[in-house]
């Protein structure tokens, strides 16, 4: 990814917030509101989701239920969100 956030902010949390229309900072700052107390409650609940479409969808990058390719689930993530490397 090419993002200028790139080197700031974690590229899964990047698609989360562009998943959202935001830019990751405005994503922080709505999250901070929507779950006060527990911040990273969004980003951890949409990540879960994620996690098990490409269960589905990529199944050869998990064993035992886990990732086991971050590579191809991050090609996976970033097509699903829309996001150009």
């Amino acid at each position: 990814m090419t993002d200028v956030n790139a080197t700031k902010w974690n590229p899964r949390y990047v698609a989360y917030a562009k998943a959202h229309n935001r830019t990751p900072e405005a994503m922080r700052d709505h999250d901070r509101e929507a779950w006060p107390g527990g911040c990273a409650a969004g980003f951890i609940l949409w990540f879960s989701r994620m996690r098990q479409e490409a269960k589905v969808e990529i199944p050869n990058a998990f064993f035992d239920g886990k990732i086991c390719d971050y590579a191809a689930f991050d090609s996976w993530l970033n097509t699903r969100i829309g996001i150009v490397s």
